[in-house]
């Protein structure tokens, strides 16, 4: 009973397959606001040799693989992905990306050593209303923060949370107390509540698309598929 009080415990079935991981922590708390800060990146994007913009999104793992999930809108087909490793540039490839549920996949051209890749697990339940969440991102030209809310409107294609944000955010995964991924932020009521004109990072209303269609499997089957397509 001590041991499991002491652990992070996790249950997932993906088809007719049944996968439990156990993680030792100190404290459930510290280890779940980990999960989302020490994956999250900052991706920049370059077009006609210029930096154009920069969107979040956060290093994940299954297995032996390794990739990153963002916005679809932060990805344009015109530009060039690139996040910020031991002090040079690693370049992005997009592998997958749904407008309609606004999710992008891309891949490290090599491994990612500044990063700590958290492994994949997605909150299933529709009901997640009042449930306190937490985030980390890039938002406007802060260095990466870390902010919670709580769930205002709960769905299983999308929900609303209120939080803190700004430009930049876009991307980020958004994290339940268990350190399962939730949904990916979309769109931003940025200075709902103030009077300013400019962008100001301060209590929002903020949209996620909801991670619930793209589970272990699928995320899996798009990683093979791409592989296959390379081969």
């Amino acid at each position: 009973m001590l041991f499991l009080l002491s652990c992070l415990l996790s249950y997932e079935l993906e088809q007719d397959k049944q996968t439990i991981s156990l993680e030792q922590t100190q404290a459930v708390r510290h280890v779940n606001y980990r999960h989302g800060y020490d994956s999250s990146v900052k991706i920049n994007s370059i077009e006609a040799g210029l930096i154009t913009g920069h969107g979040s999104g956060n290093y994940f793992k299954i297995g032996k693989e390794r990739f990153i999930i963002t916005a679809a809108h932060v990805i344009r087909e015109s530009a060039v992905f690139f996040i910020q490793d031991k002090g040079e540039a690693v370049f992005l490839e997009p592998i997958y990306s749904d407008m309609f549920y606004d999710m992008a996949i891309l891949v490290p051209h090599r491994e990612l050593s500044d990063t700590k890749p958290t492994e994949y697990r997605i909150n299933k339940k529709k009901d997640i209303l009042g449930m306190t969440i937490n985030y980390t991102g890039y938002p406007s030209d802060l260095p990466k923060v870390m902010l919670s809310g709580v769930v205002s409107h709960s769905g299983l294609s999308y929900a609303i949370i209120h939080s803190y944000a700004a430009p930049g955010s876009s991307g980020s995964i958004v994290f339940d107390n268990s350190g399962r991924a939730i949904g990916v932020v979309s769109a931003v009521k940025v200075g709902m509540y103030g009077l300013s004109p400019f962008p100001t990072l301060e209590e929002d209303i903020i949209y996620i698309e909801r991670l619930i269609g793209f589970d272990r499997g699928k995320i899996k089957r798009i990683l093979k598929l791409w592989r296959n397509m390379k081969n």
